[in-house]
């Protein structure tokens, strides 16, 4: 967590701006580092795992993976909120990334980022965003509505693994009701997510007294250590993941500032192209799945197993500091990601043989891949039809387009 230091009131929109991007990157870097955390735990049980630990194992990935969605909801929500005053979304100048596979510290660390002490300058970060909205009130202009990239319209077509709650921010009353959901999520109450991940380290501290050997997690790389995989097959995992990964960053931000540019074959064509296609639950649903894959494969000398890459190289930041110009990221754009991703995933199949469980899932994950781009570039299509043709003419066109 960034050192916020005592937060002078907020009593400009830019000042409002700057606090709820750094509520942004905040999320975004504790999502990476639980989901980075619930990648490295084993699937099945094996000769340091039982069956009866691993059902623990499980138990603590749902944990891991429940704080997961909450943080990416709060990045989503962020993201809205800059999108209604005006602002441009960004993760540009996000610092280095640090994650760690699980283990008694990580999951101490963890649990540690939740304590009440820890969180205390998150919730003021939040309450001085409220405040800030509060005090410039009638005098702050929305530019919005702006929706979550999880929007309702996203969900219907969303696995569950992927179910993020859009919050619509439309005047005033729901910017705050967006902010104070982030701030219940971190809150540590009874209930909260610390009393959740203290009862996980108990869990494990228990465990491991009961027997010295246990291990829960697969011996995955840290930080920094993801770039020297000798196996094609981790390689082009690992790169099908930085691809995905990065997208869905420029995705979220570029879905926002789509929303209100009036330029053809812009805008509301690709906005509706990603919410009516479950662009971005999809996406996540995806990433689980290839991040749960990498672990199956092998890795380098000093850990066994390969890692996801959440890093952000040079050039991403370039991508992500222009995510929001129509004329730069347009739905071609997009589907180029998508076939960048898609070939990643096929030179993962064929890179040789693999487990049947690690082929399921990237079978499974390249034909995600392939639905989500196909389901894009026909929403697009079809709302592009609309602007040119007309509701009459519109209504015979799809018709035929949705008999297909």
């Amino acid at each position: 967590m960034s050192d916020l230091g005592a937060l002078p009131p907020i009593r400009t929109k830019p000042q409002l701006i700057a606090c709820l991007d750094e509520a942004m990157v905040m999320a975004h870097r504790s999502l990476c580092r639980f989901l980075y955390a619930a990648f490295s735990l084993k699937r099945s049980s094996d000769a340091t795992c039982t069956a009866a630990e691993h059902a623990h194992v499980e138990r603590w990935a749902s944990t891991l993976y429940a704080v997961a969605r909450e943080e990416i909801e709060h990045v989503s929500i962020a993201a809205s909120l800059i999108t209604a005053l005006d602002g441009a979304p960004s993760f540009a100048h996000e610092g280095p990334i640090v994650v760690h596979r699980f283990d008694a510290g990580s999951a101490r660390q963890l649990c540690a980022l939740a304590s009440p002490g820890a969180v205390r300058p998150l919730l003021d970060l939040y309450d001085a965003i409220d405040d800030g909205l509060r005090h410039l009130g009638g005098a702050l202009e929305l530019a919005g509505p702006a929706w979550s990239a999880w929007s309702p319209r996203s969900r219907r077509v969303a696995d569950d693994r992927g179910d993020i709650y859009g919050v619509p921010i439309t005047d005033l009353d729901t910017a705050r009701a967006g902010v104070a959901r982030m701030r219940a999520s971190c809150d540590a109450g009874p209930a909260g997510r610390f009393r959740r991940l203290w009862e996980m380290v108990a869990d494990l501290d228990a465990l491991r007294a009961d027997r010295s050997g246990f291990e829960p997690a697969y011996a995955v790389p840290e930080t920094g250590a993801t770039g020297a995989y000798t196996a094609s097959s981790a390689r082009a995992a690992r790169d099908a993941f930085h691809c995905g990964h990065v997208t869905l960053l420029l995705m979220i931000t570029g879905h926002h500032a789509h929303q209100r540019t009036p330029q053809w074959g812009s805008h509301p064509h690709l906005v509706r192209g990603f919410e009516d296609s479950g662009f971005a639950p999809r996406m996540t649903a995806l990433l689980r799945t290839v991040g749960e894959v990498l672990p199956g494969l092998p890795g380098r000398p000093m850990a066994p197993w390969a890692g996801a890459d959440f890093s952000l190289t040079r050039d991403d930041r370039v991508l992500l500091a222009q995510a929001g110009d129509p004329s730069d990221v347009g739905v071609n754009f997009y589907l180029g990601r998508m076939a960048e991703l898609i070939g990643r995933l096929e030179q993962v199949l064929q890179s040789g043989p693999l487990a049947d469980d690690v082929m399921g899932r990237v079978e499974a994950a390249l034909a995600c891949a392939v639905r989500v781009s196909q389901d894009l570039g026909y929403l697009y299509q079809k709302a592009t039809i609309a602007r040119a043709w007309g509701p009459a003419d519109t209504a015979a066109v799809t018709d035929t387009c949705d008999s297909r």
